[in-house]
């Protein structure tokens, strides 16, 4: 579904079952050409520094502590698709 959809967001749990979203974001950003670029967002209960660092070498543009709030992700949503906006 990936290789043919072009998201306006990704937004990834890193810690789910059989693939993590560390390694989903780098297959959808290799095999969907038009998602190399697409903003996204990890949403994780891991918080310390290091996981931080290491979901921004992955490639994502944010990093969301759980529990979310509906306005801490809504807030990050509008920040990141206002930024692409900007940026096409």
């Amino acid at each position: 579904y990936a290789q043919k959809q072009k998201f306006d967001l990704l937004m990834l749990d890193i810690g789910i079952p059989h693939i993590d979203g560390m390694q989903l974001l780098a297959e959808i950003r290799a095999s969907a050409p038009q998602n190399s670029i697409t903003p996204a967002i990890a949403v994780t209960g891991f918080v310390r520094d290091e996981e931080q660092k290491a979901c921004s070498s992955a490639g994502f543009d944010l990093h969301l502590a759980k529990p979310l709030t509906q306005i801490s992700l809504i807030h990050a949503a509008a920040t990141l698709l206002a930024s692409k906006r900007t940026n096409d």
